[in-house]
């Protein structure tokens, strides 16, 4: 892995990959879509390009002369597939196309811990308590978003939490262990959510001083 192209880069999974590479000297090639974000990747010594998934033109030219390409594009919400198809599924297959070649295969990698939604948010609100979350019965849940996917289009909004949702936040995600280290040759940094939760949170800490009368925790 030489010459790696990052789509996604600027998204919460994405910055993090990209800092890892960079400072692994890689000096990878970061694909964003909207010029502003770009800003929170300048500290980095990256390559940034200009380019969308859905404008297959500008991913050819993205994945010139690329070996590898770490694909993190996702929407950051639970959205209808009508709405996520030419983003992720339509836009994917472009990025495919822009990057064949004689290597053939792809692979979905993850940490060497299988976790569900519940562990993370535990983890989350042990290190940042303001977080809340509120659990409820996942036939209530459905309930609730199925009558949400009917009244907000009435008055004009999106529903951020679609019924399809429910069924995303308790879908079992396994992982094939060893596959960042075999195919990307990463080791992980953190073994575990638990380590890594809150070393993310401390790099996202705001420097600024507020008096403490302000506090509400």
């Amino acid at each position: 892995m030489n010459r790696v192209l990052v789509t996604g880069a600027t998204g919460f999974i994405g910055i993090e990959v990209s800092r890892q590479l960079a400072a692994r000297g890689l000096r990878p090639r970061l694909m964003v879509r909207r010029p502003l974000r770009g800003i929170m990747l300048k500290h980095l010594d990256v390559e940034i390009v200009q380019a969308a998934l859905r404008s297959p033109r500008s991913l050819i030219r993205a994945v010139k002369g690329m070996d590898t390409v770490i694909h993190l594009v996702a929407r950051a919400a639970f959205e209808s597939y009508e709405r996520l198809r030419p983003s992720i599924v339509d836009g994917s297959m472009n990025l495919m196309r822009a990057a064949e070649s004689d290597v053939e295969g792809c692979w979905v990698v993850a940490d060497e811990q299988s976790r569900i939604w519940n562990d993370f948010f535990e983890t989350v609100s042990t290190y940042y308590p303001r977080l809340r979350t509120i659990h409820l019965p996942r036939g209530a849940a459905d309930a609730g978003a199925r009558l949400l996917d009917f009244i907000l289009p009435l008055l004009g909004h999106t529903n951020p939490h679609p019924s399809g949702a429910i069924s995303c936040w308790n879908l079992p995600l396994p992982v094939l262990f060893g596959t960042l280290h075999s195919v990307l040759g990463i080791q992980p940094e953190f073994a575990s959510i638990h380590d890594g939760i809150p070393a993310v949170l401390d790099d996202a800490i705001s420097f600024y001083w507020l008096p403490s009368t302000l506090d509400r925790v």
